[in-house]
């Protein structure tokens, strides 16, 4: 069972936390910005927007996503907390580029240990558990070179985004 089976028969609501916005079936939560290896994507994407999660009278906000992808996790801040929310699968990750645009997919998402415990204790419930499978994440982002200081010339994979358009979508699985 994923969370948004577990979500709907426990009758959470799940709203987006604005700037994300639904889109699709989905949420769209936009990137503010990150460093990432552009033949990789190993390291880091913020986004702004979050989830507001409510049930029996009580409410957990998640915002500040920011996806590190060499360790493979996405925290949140939940209250005055940073919290490892989601742990990050890459196995079936595919990606293109598309438009000037680097294209990821086949992303998925599962729910920390730390994140589970959190969510039942600040919501009074006992139904979110570890490895619960949360979303599958797909992504398009422009991003641009940035240069590093060498004293050789060299040709760097690292890049940054920039003002455009750019987004990280996570398509709740069962949405």
């Amino acid at each position: 069972k994923g969370a948004v089976a577990v979500l709907q028969e426990k009758k959470v609501k799940v709203a987006p936390v604005g700037p994300a916005a639904p889109k699709g079936g989905g949420i769209r939560f936009p990137i503010t910005g990150g460093v990432v290896n552009s033949e990789t994507l190993a390291g880091s994407i913020a986004h702004s927007g979050g989830l507001k999660l409510s049930v029996g009278g009580e409410t957990l906000v998640v915002t500040n996503f920011v996806a590190n992808t060499k360790a493979g996790v996405l925290t949140a801040t939940a209250g005055a907390a940073e919290i490892p929310l989601l742990a990050l699968d890459f196995t079936g990750l595919k990606k293109s580029t598309k438009g000037g645009a680097i294209v990821a997919s086949g992303i998925t998402t599962t729910l920390t240990d730390y994140a589970a415990s959190a969510m039942n204790g600040i919501l009074g419930v006992t139904f979110f558990e570890e490895g619960l499978a949360a979303a599958r994440a797909s992504g398009r982002a422009v991003f641009e070179p940035i240069a590093l200081r060498t004293r050789a010339p060299c040709r760097s994979r690292t890049a940054t985004t920039r003002h455009g358009p750019r987004f990280w979508y996570f398509w709740p699985s069962g949405w």
